[in-house]
């Protein structure tokens, strides 16, 4: 008997020892702090159609911004068109996605409106739409595509926050200060899924990156866009946009689990990632050089997960210390 009560005394010390593992690595795995970030001109007033999205980016300079017309799809005009913003929304990037921009004046519209037109009428399913200086057009095989064109048609919008607060709650963790004027801001829903797909369609490559977002349940993944030059924008996200341009992207991605089990998968993140550790500024961060041009720099807070991208190794350490010091900032 006593054996028996020298076992359990021991059982409940090793269980009162584990709870306060537990504790610990809880308190060692702070999550991110939200805040009131930088975000493109006109966002907070710009709410987002109500229809169903997979992806969702807003555009906005600041400024009218020069976009060259293959942006609208013309491919034999390389005049440019003053853009005062975009938005585009992806519910299923093979099927149905749409895109509605506001131009500088009517002509400019016009303009637009012609060169999405020279790729629509090759294409049952894309339609465009004009009215004024807006021009939305897109491709749908079903009822999506008439439900955001009325939703676009009559102004039907609802916040971020209202229709997907987990994407509102991580888009407020992008920091106040970042490098460049913050021109775009975005999110993606089941981002592994959608991540290898987006990233192959504008010419990127990361291989084991989808993979570790699935490991730590990382399904949303929000962004913002930082610009040296906001006046003239890319015709395109893709590495030849980043090389030399910049800009630079700063990812939020949430994982599904708690901080300290986070913790526990990090250097399994890492791996699959094929991420190695490095110093930034008296900080500890993930460090990888994607063929030569893209430099991308991974900075975790417990299950927030911060994923900044930019031409330069000295670009992408002042991303993630942008974020270092946001989060030092808030209390």
């Amino acid at each position: 008997m006593a054996g028996e009560g020298a076992g359990a005394g021991r059982r409940g010390l090793a269980g009162l020892a584990l709870a306060l593992g537990v504790v610990a690595l809880a308190g060692c795995a702070v999550g991110a702090k939200a805040g009131e970030p930088g975000l493109p001109a006109g966002f907070a007033a710009h709410d987002m159609p109500g229809v169903d999205a997979n992806a969702y980016v807003y555009v906005n300079a600041g400024e009218p911004a020069r976009v060259p017309l293959g942006a609208f799809g013309a491919t034999d005009l390389v005049a440019g068109a003053g853009v005062v913003s975009i938005e585009v929304v992806v519910d299923d990037p093979d099927r149905d996605f749409a895109a509605r921009a506001e131009l500088v004046d009517e002509a400019t519209a016009r303009i637009v409106a012609e060169a999405a037109l020279s790729v629509a009428s090759a294409d049952a399913a894309r339609w465009v739409q004009a009215d004024g200086p807006i021009v939305a057009f897109g491709h749908s095989e079903g009822p999506w595509g008439d439900t955001i064109r009325e939703a676009w048609a009559v102004g039907s919008r609802v916040t971020i926050e209202e229709r997907y607060p987990d994407v509102w709650e991580a888009i407020r963790l992008l920091p106040e200060d970042a490098p460049g004027r913050s021109v775009a801001v975005g999110f993606a829903r089941n981002a592994p899924d959608l991540l290898d797909a987006t990233l192959e369609a504008i010419g990127f490559s990361l291989p084991g990156l989808a993979s570790a977002l699935a490991l730590i349940r990382a399904d949303v993944i929000v962004f913002g866009v930082y610009a040296a030059d906001p006046s003239r924008l890319p015709e395109r996200l893709d590495r030849e946009a980043l090389r030399g341009s910049g800009i630079g992207v700063l990812g939020v991605a949430q994982a599904g689990y708690p901080g300290f089990v986070v913790g526990f998968l990090f250097d399994q993140f890492a791996e699959r990632a094929n991420l190695e550790e490095t110093e930034v500024g008296g900080t500890t961060a993930l460090y990888r050089v994607v063929d030569g041009d893209v430099h991308l720099m991974v900075k975790a807070y417990g299950s927030s997960i911060f994923l900044a991208a930019a031409p330069t190794r000295a670009e992408v350490e002042a991303l993630v210390l942008a974020v270092v010091r946001s989060q030092e900032s808030r209390s």
